[in-house]
């Protein structure tokens, strides 16, 4: 679930985003993927709202409710499409269906089996995607990033023309926009990096592999500075952003599935028992209230 525009919220409902209006939950309305497969990060900034399927990205407009725009990746370019991409299968994976059945009756038979054989390697190929694809878009709405394989298309959401590609050295596992530093977070080969989306030049930030490798979840406070995270070991854990130094952790009777910061100070995690609420107080807060603690005995 995700807050837009200020007066509604959205939330991921299979191949549809459903959006509620703040204040009247009876008022809502269905954003519908057209090709009607599993949509999956849904990002919301200014008055849109993006998700993406296996092959493209979808961004809807709540302020004009116009027909949704379509984004591909095609010969490493990202490229703005007046309909959504066709659903049929390739002929190739059409007739491998249709031969499966009666090959199957003669897969005894050694030819039978090699047939067989490769029509389920072709039909596995089929159900995985040509790349894994990722989105997310600024807190304004004025551009989107789009990851596919190594890199990240940044693209105008006023023009729909490319700002910039950012290349990597391995595949990109995922993207959050941290919006108070300006910076778009990128996960690549266990390891988070920041990129300043003023310049669209790296920062000196870096996270190191195995706080992420360990983590099921995790979240940017809303300045940016901290990072947290829940593992397996049942441990909420903050983390310096820009260090990856360890500055609290808590151990949870109880599975931790999800976190996420409320404000600079609130932090929430998901469990098996429930949601557990914390309040987090920083080095320099703790430092400031013992200072005047002493202060007031030294009276």
């Amino acid at each position: 679930m995700a807050p837009l525009a200020d007066s509604f919220l959205t939330a991921e409902l299979y191949d549809q985003v459903l959006v509620w209006e703040v204040g009247n939950w009876k008022a809502s309305r269905m954003l519908g993927n057209p090709s009607e497969s599993v949509i999956r990060n849904v990002s919301t900034g200014g008055n849109l709202v993006c998700a993406n399927d296996d092959r493209q990205v979808i961004v809807w407009n709540v302020r004009t409710w116009d027909p949704p725009v379509y984004l591909e990746i095609s010969e490493s370019r990202l490229c703005l499409r007046d309909k959504p991409l066709p659903t049929r299968p390739p002929l190739r994976i059409r007739l491998a269906r249709k031969l499966r059945g009666p090959i199957s009756r003669i897969r005894r038979w050694p030819l039978g089996q090699q047939l067989n054989g490769w029509l389920n390697r072709r039909l596995t190929l089929a159900r995985k995607p040509a790349g894994e694809l990722g989105v997310e878009i600024s807190a304004s709405g004025d551009w989107i990033a789009v990851a596919a394989r190594n890199e990240v298309h940044i693209t105008s959401t006023l023009t729909w023309k490319s700002i910039t590609k950012l290349s990597l050295d391995d595949s990109v596992q995922g993207l959050l926009v941290i919006p108070k530093r300006h910076w778009l977070a990128i996960v690549s080969n266990g390891r988070v990096q920041y990129w300043n989306t003023e310049n669209w030049l790296p920062e000196q930030g870096n996270i190191d592999k195995h706080i992420i490798e360990s983590a099921n979840d995790g979240d940017w406070s809303p300045d940016g500075s901290l990072l947290a995270t829940v593992s397996e070991e049942r441990t909420l854990r903050v983390h310096d952003s820009g260090t990856g130094v360890l500055r609290t952790e808590i151990r949870i009777d109880g599975e931790l599935t999800g976190v996420a910061w409320l404000s600079s100070d609130l932090l929430a995690a998901v469990g098996a028992h429930g949601v557990y609420w914390f309040n987090y107080v920083s080095d320099d807060k703790v430092a400031e209230a013992t200072q005047k603690a002493e202060a007031v005995r030294n009276e």
